[in-house]
């Protein structure tokens, strides 16, 4: 399912679909969301038993808390070793929860972490520093096991 602006709070912007980054991935995800500030947050509500976002990982990548159902379950960096360029990936927000109505609310933390030291496992290292320097989180769509409410 695509994003909704209604699912949206906070600091996010739909990149257009002729911009590099839209473009490269619109086959996939016909929308893009680029949440730039923390605090930025994406609320779905859902019938079910999981629930996932497909994003987009790359150098200006950030990290995310997320909430089920009012409850922190974690916080998860959308940054990896293989992070020197963009690629499409999943967040599991909820897996294996009891079939009902669930919230699922996935927000951008704004934390700093090492993304040299992350580079490093691969042996890769920050090029240009600008490119790795927001805190960003890109998201395009919604994989529901059930139905959106």
């Amino acid at each position: 399912h695509p994003i909704a602006p209604g699912m949206l709070g906070g600091e996010w912007t739909a990149l257009d679909p002729q911009d590099d980054l839209a473009k490269k991935f619109a086959k996939r995800l016909p929308g893009l969301w680029r949440a730039s500030g923390a605090g930025a947050t994406l609320t779905v509500r859902f019938r079910g038993t999981a629930l996932a976002i497909y994003d987009v990982l790359g150098p200006d990548s950030g990290q995310v808390e997320i909430r089920l159902d009012g409850k922190p379950t974690g916080k998860q960096e959308r940054f990896d070793a293989y992070c020197t360029y963009h690629r499409l990936a999943k967040l599991m927000a909820a897996s294996g929860v009891p079939e009902g109505e669930h919230v699922v609310e996935v927000t951008l933390s704004g934390e700093s972490f090492d993304k040299a030291a992350i580079l490093a496992k691969r042996n890769q290292k920050i090029d240009r520093p600008e490119r790795y320097a927001p805190l960003n989180w890109h998201a395009g769509a919604v994989l529901v096991v059930g139905e959106l409410k």
